[in-house]
């Protein structure tokens, strides 16, 4: 008979260690930390697992037995790591335990005024509540619903609110500022805060587009102008205008056609402005966008939902963005009574969380995403916190991302039964993998692996990093590593 754990099995494990003791469900989650056995002797291939292929820098793993509560072995468990986007495992329990399942974004078109016969007496108001899954798609719907009220002009303003959200510049200050993975955040988000930049030249001169571009609607952006400049490096530059943002491109760099995405670092402004143009195609006329205080009565006339927050961490998980991140933290210490004014405060307030509730001790975050190199995890915390997760969700291995096991060659291992549930991390010369292994293994587990060269990483010039081999080649063999040691501890739990 097999002893390789089903999910059936995984699933009948996991409840009898929660409902085993009635002390369970009402002991604080500090108590339950796997605690290393004495002197656990570690596998023997663990170093050699490590150490292929060579990478710089350091690593350092940890796992824990699932079903005992065990921690079975660790190396460098107590070193401080950069986490990356490992990072976003963390947020996403800070907002299932403090926000709850059921929530929801909603971002809303409302009035202190009246409508009557088409007209609204009084100013329409936007109002943002941090969604940062909303899309142009979505803003699209919003417009129709409004539309379909009557409404076809307004007497007073159209404004925009952001709530108790202030604008955030960018998440890293230490990234390129022309990557969309490092946007804006504001109460009021569309489409990651990026527009898309499209070229193609035609008789010597190049043809451009900026839009919000979404399945079914490119409305033109006009919040956002375009410079093609014959230059070199930079490739982009970017400037704020009194009433505009502005892109500088190096001609050079351009090609005869092509596309990219360009972060919006006016967000709430932006998609005030693309509603305008999409309520324009519906027949109702508003003036020029203006930012206002929220205000204190209002009639919702059209309103728009994002999906429930377990649907929003699984997406996340899956593609990992930033923004979504960032704003589930920020909504999450918004609604702990924590300061939300800058990304830091933020997470100074998850920190706290993590050391009260997950019982990371030894931990230290500075945003919500991992996009900052300075937050730092040790191993142990780590599988500690992914133990502690299954009694705030049980389900949350399953938002996590399904990774395929890989052979020593680095092929897709196709003989594994080992199911791989996990969230990735990586930075420039920092990886990151931590997780679950729920099936095809004797006994389920979580882990974490993590490799750093922060040395080589300091060196690295913010302008360099999209294009440097080095960081590109590194990587990939600190991914070959963390495979190699799944694949020894697979093997042999």
């Amino acid at each position: 008979m097999s002893d390789k754990i089903t999910r059936r099995k995984f699933a009948a494990w996991l409840a009898a260690s929660l409902l085993a003791s009635p002390a369970a469900a009402t002991a604080p989650l500090r108590s339950l930390r796997p605690k290393p056995r004495p002197a656990p002797q570690p596998f023997a291939a663990l170093r050699s697992a490590l150490s292929t292929p060579s990478i710089s820098g350091k690593r350092g793993c940890a796992v824990c037995d699932l079903a005992q509560g065990g921690l079975i072995e660790n190396h460098r468990g107590e070193d401080t790591f950069a986490p990356a986007s490992v990072t976003k495992a963390i947020t996403a329990l800070y907002a299932l335990d403090t926000l709850g399942t059921d929530f929801r974004f909603n971002t809303t078109l409302a009035t202190a005024g009246r409508v009557k016969d088409g007209v609204l007496t009084g100013d329409l108001i936007l109002q943002g509540d941090g969604d940062p899954t909303l899309t142009t798609d979505a803003l699209g719907k919003l417009a129709k619903a409004l539309a379909k009220t009557g409404l076809k002009t307004i007497t007073g303003r159209f404004l925009y609110a952001t709530g108790t959200y202030k604008e955030i510049y960018q998440i890293d200050p230490q990234q390129p500022a022309h990557v969309g993975y490092n946007p804006a955040l504001s109460g009021l988000n569309l489409n990651n805060n990026r527009v898309f930049f499209e070229w193609k030249l035609k008789n010597g001169r190049y043809q451009t587009w900026l839009e919000a571009r979404g399945l079914n609607h490119r409305p033109t952006v006009s919040g956002v102008k375009l410079v093609i400049e014959k230059r070199g490096a930079p490739v982009f530059k970017y400037s704020a205008r009194s009433d505009y943002e502005e892109w500088n491109v190096a001609r050079s760099a351009l090609g005869k056609t092509g596309g990219r995405w360009l972060p919006v670092r006016r967000p709430a402004a932006h998609t005030a402005e693309v509603l305008r143009s999409l309520l324009k195609t519906q027949g109702v006329a508003l003036p020029k966008a203006e930012a206002a205080n929220m205000p204190a009565a209002q009639t919702v006339l059209a309103n728009c939902q994002s999906d429930p927050l377990p649907e929003i961490i699984k997406d996340m998980m899956k593609y990992s963005t930033n923004i979504t991140a960032e704003m589930l933290g920020l909504a999450a210490t918004r609604a702990s009574g924590g300061t939300i004014g800058q990304l830091e405060a933020s997470a100074r307030h998850m920190t706290r969380w993590a050391k009260a509730r997950l019982d990371m001790q030894n931990s230290l975050f500075i945003d919500h995403s991992g996009l900052g190199a300075a937050s730092r995890v040790t191993p142990n915390d780590m599988v500690g916190a992914l133990q502690k997760a299954l009694l705030i969700w049980p389900e949350f291995p399953q938002l996590m991302k399904k990774i395929k096991p890989r052979d020593a060659r680095g092929n897709i291992d196709r003989t594994s039964g080992a199911l791989i549930l996990a969230k990735t991390g990586t930075l420039h010369y920092v990886s990151a993998l931590a997780g679950y292994v729920t099936e095809g293994v004797g006994r389920p587990y979580a882990f974490a692996i993590f490799c750093q060269d922060l040395e080589q990483r300091q060196k690295l010039l913010a302008s360099a990093r999209e294009t440097s081999r080095n960081a590109r080649y590194w990587n990939r063999r600190a991914k070959q590593v963390q495979q190699n040691v799944l694949r020894k501890w697979s093997q042999q739990l």
